[in-house]
Parts: C-alpha cells; sequence; structure tokens
C-alpha cells in the first residue's frame, strides 16, 4: 500500500516545526511506501524553511496553492495524491508514533469502508481557565477534540471524525472535493467543509469506521482558551453548514427563528456565572449559531439569493 499524508499549512511555521519533527518518529510497516504532501497556502512567515529543514529527513513533497482557502488547498492536495490510502492531519499537531500503521491496518480490515477517523487529544500550551476545565466535554468540537469510538464502530452522520485526524480510499476522495466555499480563509472563522464531506459520501453510499488507536494530539494556544474564541468558532460552523444547506429551488429565505435565538440566548448568557453553570456554555454556543445562521442568510442575499452549494 502507498499512502499519503496531507498537510495544508498557512503561518504556522513554530508549529509545523514540532509537527514535522513529531513525523521523524513515525512506525512506517515494511510493506507500506509513503510520502509527506504539505500545501503551503500562501504562508508569509518561515514556513518553506521549516520545510527545507526537513527536506531530507521526511518523503516530503511540498505545493503551493496560491488561491486562498483551506477548502482550495485541500483541493489542490486530492489532484496531487499519488497514494491508495490519503491521510490528513493539521500543521499543529502531534502523531502518536502508531498513527500511519494503526490506519493502515484499518484499511486492510475493512476493505468495504473508504472513511476512516481517529482520536483527537487537547494538547494545552498552559493550563486552561476555570470555565473550560468545566465545559470541556460541551466545546470539545471547538478544539477538535475528538474521542473516537470502539475499533470498528461505524462513523455515521452524526458521529464523524475531524479534519485534524482522518483518512479517505484515495479513489473516493477524489470524487468528493471540499466546497470552496466553506472552510477557513485566512483569519475567516467558517468551517463545516470536511463536515460537508463525510455526509456527502455518507449519503452516497460509503462506509467509515473508526480507528482509536490511530491518535493526535491537537495544539490549543492561549488566545483560544476563551469564551470570544467559542463564540467565534461556533458561529464559523453555523454558518458553513447553513450556507452548504440546498432549499428546495436554492432560495434561503430570512431566518426569522433565528433572531429570537439569538436574543434569547444572549440574555442567558448575561443572566449566568461562565464557571460553573451549564445554561452559559449552552446560551454562548445558540447565540452563535443563531448569529452563523444570519450570516449566511446575508452571504446569501449578497449572492443573488442563492445558497451556494457543492454538487454532489
Amino acid at each position: 500500500m502507498h499512502v499519503t499524508v496531507a498537510i495544508c499549512t498557512w503561518n504556522r511555521a513554530r508549529l509545523l516545526d514540532k509537527t514535522l519533527a513529531r513525523m521523524c518518529q513515525l512506525s512506517v510497516p515494511a510493506d507500506v511506501s509513503w510520502e509527506l504532501l504539505v500545501v503551503d497556502n500562501n504562508s508569509t512567515d518561515n514556513t518553506q524553511g521549516v520545510l527545507k529543514a526537513f527536506q531530507h529527513q521526511l518523503p516530503l513533497r511540498v505545493l503551493v496553492e496560491r488561491q486562498q482557502g483551506l477548502s482550495k488547498a485541500r483541493n489542490c492536495a486530492i489532484s496531487a495524491t499519488r497514494g491508495d490510502l490519503l491521510v490528513w492531519t493539521d500543521d499543529d499537531v502531534l502523531v502518536d508514533p502508531g498513527w500511519l500503521a494503526a490506519y493502515v491496518k484499518a484499511a486492510v480490515a475493512f476493505p468495504e469502508a473508504s472513511i476512516f477517523g481517529g482520536e483527537i487529544e487537547p494538547w494545552f500550551e498552559e493550563d486552561p481557565p476555570a470555565w473550560l476545565k468545566n465545559h470541556a466535554y460541551q466545546v470539545g468540537g471547538v478544539y477538535a477534540i475528538r474521542h473516537a469510538s470502539d475499533y470498528g464502530t461505524l462513523i455515521t452522520s452524526n458521529n464523524y471524525p475531524f479534519g485534524a485526524n482522518m483518512a479517505f480510499r484515495a479513489g473516493a476522495q477524489k470524487e468528493f472535493l471540499y466546497n470552496p466555499n466553506l472552510g477557513r480563509c485566512g483569519l475567516g472563522m467558517k468551517s463545516g467543509d470536511e463536515t460537508d464531506v463525510i455526509r456527502r459520501m455518507l449519503r452516497r453510499g460509503h462506509s467509515g469506521v473508526w480507528v482509536p488507536d490511530a491518535c493526535v494530539k491537537h495544539y490549543i494556544i492561549p488566545e483560544r482558551m476563551r469564551p470570544k474564541y467559542v463564540y467565534g468558532f461556533a458561529r464559523g460552523l453555523s454558518e458553513g453548514n447553513a450556507v452548504a444547506i440546498e432549499q428546495g429551488d436554492g432560495t434561503y429565505p430570512f431566518p426569522r427563528w433565528a433572531v429570537r435565538r439569538w436574543l434569547e440566548s444572549t440574555a442567558i448568557r448575561l443572566l449566568h456565572s461562565p464557571v460553573k453553570n451549564q445554561a452559559w456554555i449552552r446560551a454562548l454556543q445558540n447565540a452563535a449559531a443563531a448569529h452563523g445562521v444570519l450570516s449566511a442568510w446575508h452571504l446569501s442575499r449578497r449572492s443573488g439569493g442563492k445558497a451556494s452549494r457543492l454538487t454532489e
């Protein structure tokens, strides 16, 4: 089996250096060949310098995607992949030494599966604040924390892997590209790109399984340990999901319910303490989700009243 590991990066040279250093410790099965494909999405820091430093330590291939956006960078990687299995991770993770071998083993054990997902643990730069410790379960998705189900458990549209740790049969992935209207772009927080792909694949009859032994640690900087970041992430995810939904003839009616939910949830946030009260964190995310839906409606209006969507 030949495997392509793909990383899309933008201005994270310091963390990318740590990620690549850990890649050097991978235990690769003797009957597996692999390549590490890094797509530089217009980085202006020392990303290219970091990549050059690892050219002779890893089977590294570097591409540059000039069109800004994570989905565009991912599609660039898909078009260039040479592997039978395409394994995705991020530029701010530490992979377990057995990470790649675990995915290869699962790909052999479940030949009918097209999608594979692994465990993602938090890697906090410093001790998180009390509110985050108390609400870690509720906001796990914000930090790409994912507890994989038992080995071989089916992936569903409500329990799916995150982009920091997922894999696809390359042939299947090439049939389902990432929607350029979704995903991070520069400092924007819109997401939902991998969710959209996985749900489309499942609807078309593809299946997936969980591989808990394929484990990574995801880096979380102090600036992200704030309610403002949680709000921004939840808003971006909601906006992305709303943009991906086709509604009848494609029109996007004004979501009056979102206005009510935003007002109600904002009031609840002001009435409760963020440290211990579960109502506070739910209200924060509900307000952000409603905000995201309203942002998607505004985007639809700007694009002529149509909800943009990548056709299947």
